[in-house]
């Protein structure tokens, strides 16, 4: 296996863990906005706007692997390419600011109470 056959696993791997926790953090936060917080949330719109990023990030997360689908069925092992490098980086960026907003929205409805 060569280096760029090992890095095309290796972001395989990097978009099934945003997946992952894209969706682990889209469950969680709805049991926490049912369950911590009775008196009603503060800034709702922090986690709606924080589950639509997480929701963007398993979407593009989807189009990542479909892309190395595509490319282990055609033998292309190139993992920096605009069809599989530009779909990972939205799925990462949305993941990280959808968390960022959901810990905002911790802080804000839990911690400055």
């Amino acid at each position: 296996m060569d280096n760029l056959e090992k890095a095309l696993k290796a972001a395989e791997k990097a978009a099934g863990y945003v997946i992952t926790l894209s969706t682990g953090t889209l469950v969680l936060s709805a049991t926490f906005f049912e369950n911590v917080i009775p008196d009603g949330p503060r800034y709702v719109g922090l986690v709606l706007a924080s589950w639509i990023l997480l929701t963007i990030a398993i979407l593009f997360g989807l189009i990542t692997f479909m892309s190395f689908v595509y490319k282990y069925k055609t033998g292309e092992c190139d993992p920096y390419d605009r069809y599989t490098s530009i779909p990972a980086g939205i799925s990462f960026s949305t993941f990280f600011a959808g968390v960022v907003l959901f810990w905002i929205f911790v802080w804000i409805n839990v911690v400055d109470c």
